[in-house]
């Protein structure tokens, strides 16, 4: 038997945003994984990723401790994170064994936090504008969220509920088919468009919030409602809102139980009921340390864990090795890019007939405003567009405009020809 102690990969988290990496009209979700691999590498390779360069991530303090403690080091990459792990290489009847050179303690978690540098990021990102509650992403390897599919560390498209305020954009199963909001809608009868199930980040990642927060209810004829926590199926506390006039934003203090007991770090079920039969329920997870405002979300990774495939570890402590060229275990955060109604008004001279696939209207202040039928995805890359066969520039997102059913990325021009 012969051994060494060297570094090694532990874990990869690479990032993904179809914003960098659409090209023209070809979607880069819709790529076969050996195509997606060879675009992204393409993009970073010609300095065109720039998506880590407007994301910071950091480990939480205790992380840093259990880094420094278990001889782990971690660095942020052009494509994400990257975790690398002190091993002993044993070789034992011609098996190469990757051993930790310090063995991990039971239940070790490392979380880093996600913060966005670059406000106009989240225009480009498929993010609702308006929330109900005020959470961050919490993305993990672990079996606490699950129906995970590796490498996504996302939850899958979840069944649309009727009723329920889904804003353009959101991701949902309706009637059995996987879709996409085209408009903001309640309803499963319309506002929806096929879209193929990637496993993408969408709003039922959200989970980690504060004990004290404000919530702003998704319908507008509710006068009073009833807002419960529960653990494990057992109410710790119920608070009831009224309002004479209509129940809009409330906050809400979870820091004390019905009895004043001081309420753990911890998951919990959130219901909110209204006897008109509005009835939500959301998984939270409630945290006081690992809650910060800035936060956009938190990634926890398990050390070891039962989820099939998701564990960095094998039963017997060593690193897992995967066939090539994975190797390590490679997980993905598969950010979307905001789609958008793209709309240009013009401030100077009119751009002649409708055009087919066009609307064409008049505003105040303008010419007239021209606006495509179908919405797109923002996107870094350029994409061919026409009207009277004339090329109209992308939109960068910067300016973006939501009215009661749809959100708009606006271009303002003199004329229709520059």
């Amino acid at each position: 038997m012969a051994f060494s102690i060297t570094y090694r990969r532990l874990a990869a988290v690479n990032f993904l945003h179809n914003f960098y990496l659409d090209q023209g009209s070809t979607a880069f979700y819709d790529l076969s994984e050996t195509d997606r691999t060879v675009r992204l590498e393409s993009v970073v390779d010609a300095g065109r990723y720039s998506l880590m360069n407007d994301i910071l991530l950091e480990p939480t303090p205790a992380t840093a401790a259990q880094l420094r403690g278990h001889k782990i080091v971690w660095r942020q990459t052009a494509q994400g994170l990257v975790l690398g792990m002190a091993i002993r290489r044993v070789v034992t009847a011609g098996v190469e064994r990757h051993v930790p050179v310090i063995t991990p303690s039971a239940g070790l978690r490392l979380e880093f936090r996600i913060k966005v540098k670059k406000r106009y990021w989240n225009n480009r990102s498929n993010m609702r504008l308006q929330t109900v509650l005020p959470a961050a992403f919490y993305f993990t390897n672990d079996d606490t969220t699950t129906g995970k599919v590796y490498p996504s560390l996302s939850q899958p498209m979840q069944q649309f509920e009727e009723g329920r305020f889904y804003e353009m954009g959101e991701l949902a199963t309706v009637n059995g088919v996987s879709s996409r909001a085209i408009t903001n809608t309640t309803t499963a009868m319309q506002g929806w468009a096929a879209w193929p199930e990637h496993y993408c980040i969408s709003e039922q990642d959200r989970h980690l919030l504060p004990f004290s927060f404000r919530c702003r209810l998704d319908e507008r004829n509710l006068q009073e409602a009833a807002f419960t926590l529960l653990q494990d199926g057992t109410v710790k506390k119920q608070i009831i809102m009224h309002s004479n006039d209509t129940l809009q934003e409330v906050t809400l203090d979870w820091n004390k139980d019905t009895n004043g007991n001081r309420l753990p770090n911890g998951w919990y079920t959130l219901t909110i009921t209204a006897a008109n039969g509005y009835n939500r329920i959301y998984q939270v997870l409630l945290h006081r340390e690992l809650y910060q405002p800035d936060t956009l979300g938190i990634i926890d990774l398990a050390v070891q864990t039962e989820a099939n495939g998701f564990s960095l570890l094998n039963p017997d402590g060593d690193l897992v090795q995967l066939p090539a060229p994975a190797v390590h275990p490679v997980f993905e955060l598969r950010f979307l890019s905001r789609t958008a109604y793209w709309r240009y008004i013009f401030q100077e001279e009119d751009p002649g007939a409708p055009d087919a696939g066009w609307t064409k209207t008049t505003a105040t202040g303008s010419k007239a405003v021209i606006c495509r039928t179908d919405p797109f995805g923002m996107q870094q890359d350029f994409r061919k567009i026409t009207y009277q066969g004339t090329v109209l520039p992308n939109p960068d997102g910067n300016l973006l405009i939501a009215d009661a059913e749809r959100i708009y990325a606006d271009t303002m021009l003199t004329k229709i020809k520059l």
